[in-house]
């Protein structure tokens, strides 16, 4: 009868390479650690979906929107800013 796996040693049939086992997808595998700026994006996206979910409940969603449209134009602003600086400074 054959080996499971083309093994022909029950002994072998544990052993792999360390090589094969990084390159290998599937349920061994860990995944990428979170970085320190993953984490803070993480969390200040779930902060603003339970403010969301908080303004939905009062029936403020719609300052809550005009809030955060308010935000991102003025991070906007403040990269384009930056931005112009570094170009301006570099050339």
């Amino acid at each position: 009868m054959g080996t499971p796996n083309g093994v022909s040693n029950i002994s072998e049939m544990g052993r792999e390479r360390a090589s094969d086992k990084a390159t290998e997808i599937g349920p061994g595998r860990q995944p990428p650690k979170m970085t320190f700026l993953q984490g803070i994006g993480f969390f200040v996206a779930a902060y603003l979906a339970l403010l969301a979910r908080s303004a939905w409940k009062q029936g403020e969603i719609r300052q809550f929107l005009m809030s955060c449209l308010v935000l991102a134009g003025l991070f906007g602003v403040l990269g384009a800013v930056i931005a112009a600086y570094v170009y301006l400074k570099t050339h």
